[in-house]
């Protein structure tokens, strides 16, 4: 069932990309003026991809023993992680969500 939701949304988000990208080139004026917006975007998106797919190579590689992220609003010490399962666990998440209740 899951991989049915995945191609369905995937199809959903390829039929709507080609139907905005239809648009802008029906209308030259609006390909002008959004032109720079969308790009940024796009390059927005890029950048933030590649740089939140490395982030779990990079604490992998870590030499660091410990890897303190900030604390949770309501705990006053940081929650400390280990770097190999420190992206890896839902455990930090969680322990921040149950204060929050």
């Amino acid at each position: 069932m899951r991989l049915a939701w995945i191609i369905a949304f995937s199809l959903l988000g390829s039929v709507g990309a080609l139907s905005g990208a239809g648009v802008l080139f029906a209308f030259p004026k609006l390909h002008e003026r959004f032109k720079t917006l969308l790009l940024a975007y796009a390059i927005g998106a890029l950048l933030g991809a590649v740089f939140l797919g490395l982030l779990p190579e990079a604490v992998k590689e870590s030499r660091a023993e410990w890897i303190f992220i900030r604390p949770c609003p309501s705990s006053p010490e940081p929650v400390p992680a280990r770097a190999s399962s420190a992206l890896h666990s839902k455990s930090l998440n969680a322990a921040c969500l149950l204060d929050r209740n």
